[in-house]
């Protein structure tokens, strides 16, 4: 399939178009969040395997019902258990964390992850996670 950019030239479709998932890790009422998180894991994989391109994961403070409090430490593992699909953090609370701390554990990731994570940052305040 054929589809035309901006500036008219043709490019295949797949070169033009990225399959992205957004991930809000929300386990049912109840589920034991070992096994949420394991099933996220699976997703990732599933993903990966599907040939989409980027996950993008979010840092949650909920105080337990949503079950990724840290995305590095749930990219590392997923990065683990893939081989092509890029792993961002959707986003990383920058007002929650020292900004070198930040610093010194993404450059950790990009080197375990062989470059395949992405750094989204932004201020996370949503309604129901905290407060103003």
């Amino acid at each position: 399939m054929i589809a035309w950019r901006p500036d008219r030239r043709r490019v295949r479709f797949r070169e033009s178009l990225a399959f992205r998932h957004l991930h809000r890790a929300l386990p049912p009422s109840g589920q034991n969040p070992t096994l949420a998180l394991d099933g996220d894991l699976e997703l990732v994989q599933w993903l990966d395997r599907l040939g989409f391109d980027e996950a993008w994961i979010g840092e949650h403070h909920s105080g337990g019902f949503e079950c990724i409090a840290s995305p590095e430490l749930f990219i590392a593992a997923a990065a683990q258990v893939t081989k092509h699909i890029r792993l961002g953090t959707g986003v990383t609370s920058i007002p929650d964390h020292h900004p070198l701390h930040v610093a010194d554990r993404w450059v950790q990731l990009d080197h375990m992850t062989r470059s395949r994570c992405m750094f989204g940052a932004g201020s996370s305040r949503w309604p129901g996670t905290r407060s103003a």
